[in-house]
């Protein structure tokens, strides 16, 4: 038997009936809407997260270098010059990282800023793309670079970038140890990774220079953070190297019992940077700052 089939009229309505209505279609395009602005916060914040960890993971890898290092010498820190006396804290950390060129011109593919280790993946971006001789500030999330002639006698130049920083009072004095000099100068770096509270000792971390000195507890805070708007040619104030925020109120830091994690920025100032640093300094709650002291940016940030 035939079966009937609907008239166009009847397959019309149908059709209708199964279609969605633009109202529904806007509801579904705003339910997506809202669940997608949900999502997203969330989504980012676990990528930065990620980051963060890998971060830590950088750090832990140079704890391991410094810890070996400490162990076939001793127990002192890497030398501040190396026999080419390079005035850096570790001849590893110059040498592994830069990138040898016998021209300044050469192919812009061999000049982007290093990956892996040297550079937190916050700030893997160089903050100055045409590599200016001389040192390149980075900023909160771009990293710093800098060329340099590395020989007086040959036309060798290095570039170097990245987005870390030594503690520049974190090394062994070059030179005889049994020298006197040596002795007094212990009284300022932290010669050997044998010492009380290493914990609290920051040798290697997150940076916008390539070096680290915080010498006084004194050191006012930035007036702001050194986003990419604020790219600091010369940092003036040693704080401004390592007060930035990269990892959500903080920055990660390995420690010399070679432990990694982050350190807040308030904490900043109760760090013990070298022996005779006094880590109850006006920018401490013990020492007496107050919220009303911090700059705006940091005032929401935790207290030390």
């Amino acid at each position: 038997m035939k079966r009937n089939r609907p008239s166009p009229v009847a397959f019309a309505r149908r059709a209708r009936r199964a279609a969605f209505t633009l109202i529904e279609l806007l509801v579904v395009i705003a339910v997506i809407a809202l669940l997608m602005s949900i999502l997203m916060p969330c989504l980012q914040r676990v990528r930065r997260q990620g980051k963060a960890m890998a971060c830590q993971a950088n750090l832990g890898q140079w704890g391991i270098l410094y810890a070996t290092y400490a162990a076939d010498n001793d127990g002192f820190l890497p030398s501040r010059y190396n026999r080419d006396h390079f005035d850096w804290v570790a001849a590893y950390w110059r040498s592994g990282s830069a990138t040898w060129q016998t021209s300044p011109h050469s192919p812009e593919a061999q000049l982007t800023t290093l990956k892996g280790v040297f550079c937190c993946p916050m700030a893997t971006k160089l903050a100055y793309i045409n590599l200016e001789h001389g040192y390149n500030a980075g900023g909160t999330f771009l990293a710093w670079s800098e060329w340099i002639n590395t020989r007086d006698h040959a036309p060798l130049l290095a570039h170097w970038s990245g987005s870390y920083g030594p503690n520049m009072q974190a090394y062994s004095w070059w030179g005889d140890r049994s020298d006197p000099s040596v002795a007094a100068t212990h009284r300022f770096v932290w010669m050997t990774s044998t010492v009380k509270n290493a914990a609290a000792v920051p040798v290697f971390l997150d940076s916008i220079w390539c070096f680290v000195d915080l010498y006084s507890d004194k050191s006012p805070p930035p007036d702001c953070d050194a986003i990419p708007t604020r790219i600091l040619k010369h940092p003036n104030v040693a704080c401004d190297s390592v007060c930035i925020n990269r990892h959500n109120g903080g920055i990660n830091s390995l420690f010399m019992d070679w432990s990694v994690r982050k350190a807040g920025l308030k904490e900043l100032w109760t760090l013990k940077w070298w022996p005779e640093y006094n880590i109850t300094g006006p920018w401490t709650q013990r020492g007496g700052v107050k919220p009303e002291d911090w700059p705006h940016w940091m005032r929401n940030f935790r207290d030390y």
